[in-house]
């Protein structure tokens, strides 16, 4: 994810989760693509990536056809400066 909450790419399992094509997601708001209620739990993780430090937490997102336990970590992208870009 991006510091505004975009994707810039997305993995072959995440496509398949969401039977979405990364032309699909990458641009859009990680909400849209969640939804709001998983979006309000790891807001506050992605949250703290943007502030530099990694977070880890465990989540269950339901889908159109399963459900998935995941353990999800967000660890900052830092650029050659030291400010975070995703």
């Amino acid at each position: 994810l991006l510091s505004n909450g975009t994707y810039a790419w997305v993995n072959r399992s995440y496509e398949r989760f969401f039977h979405l094509h990364t032309d699909e997601i990458r641009g859009k708001h990680f909400r849209d693509i969640l939804g709001e209620k998983a979006y309000e739990k790891s807001r506050p993780y992605f949250e703290k990536a943007l502030r530099g430090e990694g977070s880890k937490f465990e989540t269950t997102l339901v889908g159109k056809d399963s459900t998935r336990h995941l353990l999800v970590e967000y660890v900052p992208d830092l650029a050659p400066d030291g400010n975070v870009r995703g």
